[in-house]
């Protein structure tokens, strides 16, 4: 079995996506499954780039740049296309998912699209431009998918919504259990000596507005009132202009003591800030499905997220708490898991990291996409739940 997978973005600096095709690609070729990622980049992104024990094809950006364009990608997929059994997108809006739609359909391969939350809400897909895009250019290509991948079920529900039709699959993002199974300890100290002795409260991810790191902010200066000794570490990057506003509001609130920008981390820095953290906490306003809170759970770290980070499992499973996007709710929740006794964060913590090793590794997400494979190939009804 043949799978391309085609997305826009493919360095480390470009969110959760990259990673999640990555890991699926790494497991499918685990079982035999030859899968190679296709994207385009730019010379700032290939320093950026951490992939290299999976095919990766990567072509050169040209203009316009925002589109993720590159003609070469174009050639080199006509040339090689009918070498693969289906192709599966990833996202929407970019030239290579454009292409990749376009020449399954000329030469009549199967693809899947994997959304990747972007119709989880309106405000995502509303503006003029996309409107137009999606109406002109590529609305008649997601008719034509042979399957429509959902992350959750709250992604399928915005699908739908977004009047959205054709063969849909439920398939959750998964986690690389092994990798977060001991994590390096007696190193956050060293690497970021103002955190000391402190209550450590972790957030990692892109530094942008739907994010809700202002909300985090915010909240966090009600945690201190109670927890002087507490710090909130902010790891990601994000524009320029965006940072600028986040250390003004900290400035504005009197924080910059009890907030920490530790940046963008690499795997051994980020197994040292989830290893050092008691509490992970992320306040997004919409998101598909959050890598970064699955590294969470499975490294044992009990969770205050917001509703629309779409994990309500974490409330059901009791490893953490689920609130509304709003201060108040945030900072009533971080406080509650900030009372209890270190002993009772690990238990909450565990409970997490049990049901992630039982539902999310990636061992058996793959098993869920090769079955969808397997029907689409077999030209069999594609489950929704596989």
């Amino acid at each position: 079995m043949n799978i391309a997978h085609l997305v826009g973005y493919i360095s480390l600096n470009c969110g959760g996506p990259p990673f999640s095709i990555y890991n699926l690609a790494k497991a499918l070729r685990e079982k035999k499954v030859n899968a190679d990622i296709w994207s385009v980049i730019s010379d700032k992104e290939r320093k950026e780039m951490f992939f290299n024990d999976v095919n990766i094809k990567l072509f050169n950006l040209e203009f316009p740049k925002r589109w993720r364009k590159s003609s070469k990608l174009y050639s080199a997929l006509k040339k090689d296309i009918l070498n693969y059994d289906i192709l599966h997108l990833h996202q929407v809006w970019d030239y290579p998912i454009y292409v990749g739609a376009k020449l399954a359909c000329k030469y009549r391969k199967p693809y899947i699209i994997s959304p990747r939350g972007i119709f989880m809400d309106r405000w995502r897909y509303n503006s003029i431009k996309k409107i137009l895009y999606f109406k002109i250019i590529f609305g008649k290509y997601m008719d034509r998918a042979t399957c429509i991948h959902a992350l959750s079920d709250l992604e399928l529900k915005g699908l739908l919504k977004a009047g959205i039709k054709g063969n849909f699959t439920v398939i959750p993002n998964g986690i690389r259990v092994e990798d977060y199974q001991n994590l390096p300890k007696n190193y956050a100290e060293k690497i970021w000596p103002d955190i000391d002795k402190s209550l450590v409260c972790l957030y990692m991810g892109r530094l942008s507005p739907e994010k809700g790191i202002e909300l985090l902010i915010t909240s966090w200066a009600e945690v201190i009132k109670q927890h002087k000794e507490a710090k909130l570490l902010i790891a990601g990057e994000g524009t320029i202009k965006y940072k600028e506003k986040l250390r003004n509001q900290i400035k504005k609130l009197g924080l910059e003591s009890y907030v920490l920008f530790i940046g963008l981390l690499d795997d051994f820095k980020k197994k040292v800030a989830l290893g050092r953290a008691d509490v992970y906490v992320q306040a997004s306003y919409s998101e598909g499905m959050s890598n970064s809170i699955l590294e969470a759970m499975v490294s044992g770290k009990p969770c205050v997220i917001t509703k629309g980070c779409n994990f309500p499992s974490i409330a059901e499973w009791a490893a953490g708490e689920v609130v509304e996007p709003d201060p108040i709710s945030m900072s009533q929740a971080i406080l509650r898991i900030l009372s209890l006794s270190q002993r009772e964060r690990i238990d909450m913590g565990q409970k997490g990291k049990y049901e992630v090793i039982n539902n999310f590794s990636w061992e058996k997400i793959a098993l869920k996409y090769y079955k969808v494979y397997e029907c689409i190939l077999n030209n069999e009804t594609i489950p929704l739940k596989p």
